[in-house]
């Protein structure tokens, strides 16, 4: 959150879906929205899960462009200010995304940055084989995403991101990276994907 409040780009609605969380994360976000305006929480009354709560999301916002991230991450300070001026100076990209550095629970970096491709087509031939972009890291063009939600289906479940990505870049869209180091992505233990790596392999196999 923090790094959300501080980014050189000011211009933000800061939308904070709150899942259905049993410890103190709704009370911390109320706090957080009660000293600046930018800020809105959502509650979901109870648990609708990951696909559900990004396509909540989706729906609520307004903006022009969209930027997400997982709760555990950290943006790069600039991280805003550059993904979007990458976008109004290429109308053709539709979604971007950009390098990232792994980080331990503790937040130490695990490694140095992780580069992707950068072009669509090479992305488009990376998807035949792993997931050419990553999610945390991303801004979009809103309308893209507000046409083309995230599938609630089973097949898509624990590999929401790689479904969406691949019908994208099947449909024509431009999805692009850049060679700059701009998310800091921590790998936790408890996350998801980790509880759940045998669905997660077979539904993107």
């Amino acid at each position: 959150m923090e790094s959300n409040i501080h980014q050189t780009y000011t211009n933000l609605e800061i939308l904070c879906i709150n899942d259905g969380s049993t410890d103190e994360t709704g009370t911390v976000l109320e706090e957080y929205a009660a000293t600046d305006k930018r800020i809105t929480v959502i509650h979901n009354e109870t648990n609708i899960k990951l696909i559900r709560s990004l396509n909540k999301g989706i729906d609520l916002s307004t903006g022009e462009f969209l930027a997400r991230m997982d709760s555990d991450d950290v943006s790069s300070p600039d991280r805003i200010e550059k993904e979007l001026d990458c976008l109004l100076e290429n109308e053709m990209v539709d979604v971007l995304g950009c390098s990232i550095v792994l980080i331990k629970e503790d937040g130490n970096i695990i490694n140095k940055p992780i580069i992707r491709q950068h072009t669509c087509d090479a992305n488009y031939f990376a998807s035949f084989f792993y997931v050419p972009l990553g999610h945390s890291e991303l801004m979009f063009r809103t309308s893209v995403l507000k046409q083309n939600k995230y599938l609630e289906e089973e097949h898509a479940l624990h590999t929401e991101d790689y479904e969406l990505w691949s019908r994208l870049l099947r449909k024509g869209y431009n999805l692009r990276n850049i060679d700059t180091t701009l998310q800091y992505v921590r790998i936790n233990s408890r996350s998801v994907s980790r509880k759940f790596t045998k669905i997660h392999e077979n539904n993107f196999v």
